[in-house]
């Protein structure tokens, strides 16, 4: 029986390949000879044996550098396409509210800098504050600006209240409408009788609706 408490191993860095594997073990430090170890003397993380009592063994990698572990990779997400296709629809719609918002966040900003004059009446219900006079020596006319707030905050508060009041620009409902459809679509693909396996007593089961759309 060999004792591993002295036991020396010389072997590669962890890597992820499956198939591959170099290194030799000394049972002492001043051991002149060295045994061998290929990818047949090892066991991967989460192997079972088979016809095979007991074994010796050591640790060589584990967590995150086991060969299993970096050899594994994310999963995938699936999409279809038309999950794609409205993805895209959707990205190019807010595109376009973005567009229309700072056009009218910097119109609504002008229209306050330059076009309304003191001593001119407005209704109280547009909440329009007098804050510049006009002096009109002749064209061009001059400008003279008082107190008025900072026009890149004005920007940034029109073009908040604008995209707020276009948030039906891009429908929410529409993703809600597919997701229903999708549900139906796996309940009726559950109670098909045509998909019913009579020699296992099983009908089909559905995992996930995502690819509905694929299937035909």
């Amino acid at each position: 029986m060999n004792n591993f408490n002295n036991a020396i191993i010389e072997c590669e860095k962890e890597n992820e390949f499956l198939y591959k594997f170099e290194g030799n073990i000394k049972f002492t430090e001043d051991a002149e000879e060295a045994h061998g170890l290929e990818i047949d003397h090892v066991c991967m993380r989460g192997s079972s044996l088979r016809n095979t009592e007991w074994i010796y063994g050591l640790a060589i990698f584990t967590g995150h550098q086991t060969k299993v572990m970096m050899n594994s990779s994310a999963s995938r997400p699936k999409f279809s396409k038309i999950e794609r296709a409205t993805n895209r629809y959707i990205i190019f719609g807010i595109m376009i509210q973005t567009i229309l918002c700072l056009i009218a966040a910097i119109f609504g900003t002008w229209w306050n800098l330059f076009w309304y004059t003191e001593g001119v009446s407005y209704q109280e219900y547009l909440l329009l504050d007098h804050h510049y006079t006009v002096s009109l020596p002749g064209p061009p006319y001059a400008y003279t600006e008082e107190h008025h707030p900072e026009k890149l905050l004005t920007v940034a508060t029109l073009f908040g209240t604008w995209f707020l009041a276009m948030m039906n620009f891009v429908s929410s409902s529409l993703l809600v409408s597919q997701e229903m459809v999708k549900f139906l679509q796996g309940t009726l693909i559950e109670f098909d009788v045509t998909m019913f396996d009579e020699s296992k007593d099983m009908s089909a089961k559905t995992q996930s609706s995502n690819l509905n759309e694929e299937l035909g």
